[in-house]
């Protein structure tokens, strides 16, 4: 038996005879697709009515049981309204390697037709086999699982140059698959999001790159760094600071808290890896997501247990060189989620 890893390219061409709103304007649509997990979406077609033209390219990774998307239409107002939606099987692709169609989409109370969407799908595989478990072979283990990102806040961050505070949002670009953050209006250069993400992580990724952006009239790259991912492999959860830089002279322009945590299922090679029978990452043995935090909240350790591991040193690959000490703990009823209760650490910011 074979089930399928690898990253799908969706080319979102046209829409006609969307659904729209019933308001004096045309509607504006965008495209949400979602998988499991992970989520892309199309830029906004501004008050392009009920047809559409995006020829968009998003791209999502494919982890083992992986077998629909779904679809979702949306008009881009004052407050975003969802308009119709569909699910799409994808084991058509699979076989073929690419697929051109047209998609019906329904209403989301009555489920009557409201237009079609253009999609020509590609998939890139990488081919499991089954049921034979992961298998880890000394010096040449990756990673591969589902990346919980929880981003906390932002502080110091570089501003645009104008009259009114910039709306800010995160943008985390990983190899085959980019998701952000809702915009927060007019916050400047202090935010706190408090959002949580998930992305998919293949055989093979080392890194993450963070963006922050403005969301104006024309978005603007304001700010990125990388974001190494070694410590979280090897602790399973990641509490830390990351330091932004300026796309345009590499100056410092402030700082965005991060906590991750890793699901990991172990591979053999980044190319080809031998793999389990179809993984539920919903299923209690993973544990919760992680709460929301507020502004300078720090991780609580009154829901771990009192057996503490012994005191480890790492590397904070993310900001610099420095020694970083972390006491991690397990969470009650996990198995492989790790949560770091302190931290310990001095870093020299210019």
């Amino acid at each position: 038996m074979t089930i399928f890893c690898g990253v799908i390219e969706i080319l979102v061409v046209e829409g006609k005879n969307l659904k729209t709103n019933d308001f004096i304007t045309k509607s504006s649509p965008f495209i949400k697709i979602i998988g499991d997990p992970g989520i892309v979406r199309t830029k906004t077609m501004e008050y392009s009515g009920s047809n559409a033209l995006w020829n968009e390219i998003l791209k999502l990774n494919v982890l083992p049981g992986t077998e629909k998307l779904k679809i979702e239409c949306w008009d881009d107002a004052i407050i975003d309204k969802l308009l119709s939606s569909t699910t799409i099987t994808l084991a058509d692709v699979f076989k073929t390697g690419t697929l051109d169609l047209w998609v019906k989409l329904y209403t989301i109370d009555s489920k009557e037709l409201a237009g079609e969407l253009r999609l020509v799908l590609t998939f890139k595989s990488k081919n499991v086999e089954t049921p034979k478990p992961f298998a880890v072979k000394d010096g040449s283990s990756t990673y591969c699982g589902v990346a919980e990102i929880l981003v906390v806040e932002g502080k110091y961050l570089h501003t645009q140059e104008t009259l009114a505070k910039t709306s800010p949002f995160l943008k985390i670009i990983a190899d085959g698959g980019i998701i952000r953050t809702k915009t927060v209006n007019y916050a400047g250069n202090h935010v706190v999001w408090n959002e949580p993400l998930r992305l998919n992580v293949l055989p093979g990724m080392q890194a993450l790159r963070l963006e922050c952006w403005d969301d104006q009239i024309i978005d603007r790259q304001l700010s990125s760094a990388i974001f190494t991912l070694d410590t979280v492999f090897k602790v399973g959860a990641q509490d830390t600071w990351v330091t932004l830089r300026t796309t345009s002279d590499n100056k410092y322009a402030g700082e965005v808290r991060i906590v991750m945590y890793f699901r990991s299922k172990t591979a053999t090679s980044p190319k080809s890896f031998i793999g389990a029978s179809e993984p539920n990452l919903s299923t209690p043995e993973f544990g919760a997501p992680p709460k929301l935090l507020g502004m300078n909240e720090v991780i609580s350790p009154a829901a771990v247990s009192p057996t503490k591991t012994p005191l480890s040193t790492i590397q904070d690959a993310s900001l610099s060189n420095t020694p970083v000490e972390v006491v991690v703990e397990p969470i009650q009823g996990t198995q492989n989620i790790l949560l770091i209760s302190s931290v310990k650490k001095t870093i020299d910011i210019c």
